[in-house]
């Protein structure tokens, strides 16, 4: 592998959704890039958390989210208009148009999705209020069995995605490699980046490669990464590891969420059939902290170990966060969670719990019999953790390295990231990496919207 005396513009390491849909972006809408660099450890693209089964199959919109703030919801709004349009035109194969419905169960929930739903409605013109009986007659299962005295209430959209982010990733990819732009090179993992009068040398186990600057998008290991630059000291990361049961006994046809806490970081259980087998439905996720950075992947202990985590600031920030009380309820909420958890994996005690706590709250007539643990399934999300404030911190984590003249983009993924892919791609064109460049680099937006004309209005957000 001869690389001597090339430099690419770009550099991008990993190539799961969020590489490959950087390799994209920069590939057809930046002015002045003739090469682009894809590095990626593995095969093929997107085998670890893009992978199909490795994470909720899900494009985020914000609209049945009930955790999202509303300035997250629309930023995710704008996520899936953009994201929806590519996979419309090149995605074919990679996904399924199907309903999206966040369910409230007891007056509580139901009152926090009616407050939700006059606060997010004019944004979404499609979005529905649902009360018992509209439940029933969409999706029965939901309400059958149900105390006909407890309230219950869904926001309702009827035009929602599922995705394969695997062959979402190889469509970004393919189109991708037709600019013709685009070297890139598998089975080929970065040990270290390095500057040195201006240009990166990126070492990995097969070459030396040079570039002007650098895109991390390697989901856990972007940490590692940043560290060694010099970047994010306060920052360490949770691998959450999503676990999922299967059932064939009910058959919905979309996607059912549960209400999730605005307080906390971690998914509450939802239910939607497999978008390569719409026989069985999954339901979770159930998480638990593992000590890896890529799930079964031993070796990946020792990585975990240097990011901080086990050190005395990274402990005291665990150790703060877990007993940390909410200020409204006064519960240990994280603590609650993680026994929880913990109870999950005990042999038949955990399955009967988890029947009781998360898959009867959405099909009450489910019995133990019909849950099927789902092996192989669910991936790592990193879950950012600062240890100056000792929180947890939400959402996708972004790290940008423009110290003394630094070219780098630290992309740290944990959902919603795969739906915010190309989102993310266009904001670390426009606001990174044609300033990074300067002179002679600059974004085609008119190509853009003209390639994407329905995702004009989102992609004129991103400023």
């Amino acid at each position: 592998m001869n690389t001597e005396g090339r430099v690419y513009d770009i550099a991008i390491i990993g190539g799961g959704v969020t590489g490959t849909a950087q390799a994209y972006v920069f590939t057809h809408f930046v002015k002045g890039i003739s090469n682009v660099l894809l590095l990626e450890k593995n095969e093929n693209v997107a085998l670890v958390n893009s992978n199909t089964d490795s994470n909720a199959q899900t494009l985020h919109g914000g609209d049945t989210e009930t955790n999202f703030s509303l300035e997250k919801a629309l930023k995710m709004r704008d996520a899936e208009c953009i994201l929806g349009a590519f996979l419309e035109k090149y995605g074919e194969g990679a996904y399924r148009r199907l309903y999206k419905m966040a369910l409230a169960v007891g007056a509580d929930e139901v009152r926090l999705i009616k407050e939700r739903f006059k606060m997010i409605h004019s944004y979404y013109p499609t979005l529905e209020f649902l009360g018992r009986e509209s439940i029933a007659r969409i999706e029965p299962k939901l309400v059958e069995g149900r105390n006909p005295e407890t309230e219950v209430a869904a926001l309702f959209r009827p035009n929602g995605f599922a995705v394969d982010y695997h062959r979402a990733s190889e469509c970004l990819y393919k189109e991708a490699m037709k600019s013709g732009k685009l070297d890139a090179f598998f089975k080929t993992k970065t040990r270290a980046i390095t500057r040195t009068d201006g240009i990166y040398e990126i070492e990995t186990n097969n070459a030396v490669f040079h570039a002007k600057a650098v895109a991390v998008a390697a989901g856990p290991f972007s940490i590692l990464f940043a560290h060694s630059c010099g970047y994010a000291g306060e920052y360490t990361i949770l691998p959450v590891a999503g676990n999922f049961y299967r059932t064939r006994a009910v058959i919905l046809g979309g996607k059912v969420y549960t209400v999730q806490d605005p307080m906390f970081p971690f998914a509450a259980a939802h239910m939607d059939s497999s978008i390569n087998d719409p026989s069985a439905m999954r339901i979770g996720p159930t998480a638990d902290v593992i000590p890896f950075l890529e799930r079964r992947h031993w070796a990946t202990i020792a990585d975990f170990l240097k990011t901080g985590v086990i050190s005395k600031e990274g402990l005291r920030a665990i150790f703060e966060i877990i007993f940390r009380k909410d200020e409204k309820e006064e519960k240990r909420k994280v603590l609650r969670f993680a026994g929880k958890n913990v109870v999950y994996k005990i042999p038949v005690i955990g399955t009967w719990y988890f029947l009781k706590k998360a898959a009867q709250k959405i099909i009450p007539t489910l019995r133990y019999r019909d849950l099927e643990f789902a092996r192989g399934e669910g991936g790592v999300r990193p879950q950012l953790v600062n240890m100056k404030t000792r929180a947890l911190e939400m959402g996708t984590g972004k790290i940008v390295g423009d110290r003394d003249g630094d070219k780098l983009v630290f992309d740290i993924t944990p959902s919603p990231g795969a739906s915010d892919c190309l989102r993310n791609a266009l904001v670390n064109a426009k606001k990174h990496f044609v300033p990074f460049l300067g002179s002679g680099y600059e974004f085609d937006d008119k190509k853009f919207t003209e390639e994407f004309p329905g995702a004009r209005e989102a992609f004129g957000r991103i400023a």
